[in-house]
């Protein structure tokens, strides 16, 4: 009996051994990353005819073949077919070379969503640009987000600004809406003056109007249109909610396809994103960027192209050479010559927010009390470069507000802050001109360039005093501005 009971046991103890030597099935090996693979992302807010244009931009350059392996281009294009009639529905598609297609190339849908979705939700963004960079694993990501603008300034649901009407008109005192629209949202409780946001109607020595555009605004079909409102469906996001949205993961560059956001404000908020940000300080014509030329500029850059390389890191071609080719594209383009951008390192800003702070918080600094007649700089009496068609202004140059707020010049403290903001602005370029479409219902406005830095600030004054509590919750003024 006892020998029995050993022999189960030993038998017993031989199947465990057994069981426990048995082969394990194997994992699935991951996907081996090509080193120099890199994922340039197109993320539509826009909904347009115009970002249509943008991917057959986009699709010229990649039927040209500038698509080395492990190079792709995605898109994620919105809510398309509801207005057009296009087999685009909220779908993520890759741009793909095929010659022997309509073009030259194809979109190789990758993922649909089938559904009504707001673009501007901070969850679905994050989720979309989490299935686009999954579709396409990468070493090296950048991203284009296709959008409407404003720069720093927090959502209009909570403030006030920037609530357009849909017909295009500036809401009258009374608070109707023009006919086909619904009235802007005032703000009276804590908010603004709608005044605040009415079309500056002349600029001195420029153009009235210029004819011939064959693009339309908002409201009037005879003035070119501007990307200057982020909304979808009356919902809108701000710069912490896109921060939110993308800061799980690494990006080599963002380029805001969107009025306003080389604000100083806005980039130093979220500056933690990305290595570069490509952006412009005033609003950006409804065309947007020539995606032809971005992507060839990113992909391929051939020597002598354009202006000489100034950045040909971060794992992509020249990010200087991709700000030089939009500003050549506007200042060629035959009906809107209007352009401005620029190319910023953003592990610079934190040196450009201290040479601010110190510039400041010298005896010299006598700050403004109003902008449109500060100078200290002899022979000039313009007052400081603004970047909106306003009549109070929000955007002005960096560079000409801190070189007019009375510190010299030739200080060591104002070379500094040269030092500082040439460091952080890798690269800027302008037009002449460049075009405010805001609040107007007539040909918009043309507004002279004549001082450029490539990044706009607010000038905190007494007519821009309703929006101090809001602009004191912003980092840059934490960490530029000086503490009481």
């Amino acid at each position: 009996m006892k020998k029995s009971k050993y022999l189960l046991a030993c038998v017993a103890m031989a199947v465990l051994f057994l069981a426990s030597c048995e082969k394990k099935p194997t994992p699935e090996p991951l996907p081996r990353i090509d080193p120099d693979a890199k994922t340039f992302l197109m993320y539509d807010n826009i909904g347009s005819p115009w970002f249509e244009a943008d991917v057959a931009e986009a699709g010229r350059a990649v039927a040209e073949g500038v698509l080395a392996k492990g190079h792709r281009v995605l898109v994620f294009h919105r809510e398309y077919a509801q207005t057009t009639g296009y087999d685009y529905c909220n779908v993520i598609y890759e741009l793909v070379c095929a010659p022997r297609e309509n073009g030259g190339y194809l979109r190789r849908v990758l993922k649909n969503y089938g559904e009504e979705m707001s673009s501007f939700d901070v969850e679905t963004v994050a989720a979309v640009v989490g299935d686009m960079r999954t579709l396409a694993p990468a070493n090296h990501y950048g991203l284009a987000f296709g959008s409407h603008g404003r720069g720093w300034i927090p959502k209009a649901n909570d403030t006030g600004i920037g609530r357009r009407a849909p017909g295009g008109y500036h809401t009258p005192e009374d608070g109707s809406a023009p006919e086909g629209g619904d009235a802007m949202t005032t703000g009276s409780e804590g908010g603004f003056d709608p005044d605040m946001f009415a079309p500056l109607w002349q600029i001195p020595d420029s153009p009235a109007t210029r004819s011939g555009s064959a693009e339309t605004s908002f409201g009037n079909p005879d003035t070119p249109a501007t990307r200057y409102l982020s909304s979808d469906k009356n919902e809108t996001m701000d710069v912490a909610e896109f921060a939110d949205a993308l800061d799980e993961w690494e990006w080599d560059f963002i380029i805001f396809d969107d009025c306003f956001m080389a604000s100083v404000e806005a980039q130093y908020e979220i500056r933690h994103l990305a290595d570069y940000f490509i952006a412009s300080p005033t609003e950006i014509m409804i065309e947007g960027f020539p995606y032809d030329r971005v992507v060839r500029n990113l992909f391929k850059v051939e020597p002598g192209d354009v202006e000489p390389n100034v950045v040909s890191g971060v794992g992509w071609g020249d990010l200087s050479a991709l700000v030089a080719d939009y500003v050549n594209y506007y200042k060629n383009h035959p009906l809107n010559p209007y352009g401005t951008l620029s190319l910023v390192r953003t592990d610079r800003l934190e040196s450009l927010a201290r040479s601010v702070r110190a510039i400041m918080e010298s005896p010299e600094w006598a700050g403004m009390t109003n902008p449109a007649t500060a100078s200290t700089v002899e022979g000039d009496d313009v007052g400081v470069q603004f970047y909106d068609g306003l009549r109070t202004h929000v955007f002005y140059d960096l560079g000409d507000f801190v070189r007019k707020g009375g510190v010299d010049t030739e200080s060591a403290l104002y070379r500094d802050f040269e030092a500082a903001l040439s460091d952080a602005v890798v690269y800027a370029g302008h037009t002449e001109f460049f075009y405010s479409n805001m609040y107007t219902n007539t040909s918009g406005v043309y507004i002279p360039v004549d001082w450029f830095s490539g990044l706009s600030t607010f000038i905190p004054w007494s007519g821009t005093a309703p929006l101090m509590p809001f602009y004191e919750e912003t980092a840059w003024y934490r960490d530029a501005y000086p503490t009481e």
